[in-house]
């Protein structure tokens, strides 16, 4: 998550990818939810958030996060 505070996206994106092949949890989805909406990539930011809250449904931080994507409430 620092590299997306530090404006590196696309490098943040590269992590998360390859944590996802070890360890696909929900907060490593979550992650790259992150930088794909920093990236600007709406679309595959919500479809990352739909997979973290498949993982962790009764985490309501997700679905806050995923809600405020889609309204575009959240910003970049």
């Amino acid at each position: 998550m620092a590299l997306i505070g530090l404006g590196q996206s696309e490098a943040a994106l590269t992590v998360f990818d390859q944590l996802l092949i070890t360890r696909p949890t929900a907060q490593a989805w979550y992650g790259r939810a992150m930088a794909n909406f920093h990236a600007g990539r709406k679309t595959e930011s919500l479809a990352d958030l739909d997979r973290a809250i498949a993982l962790e449904p009764r985490n309501a931080g997700f679905a806050q996060i995923r809600a405020q994507i889609a309204n575009n409430q959240l910003q970049r």
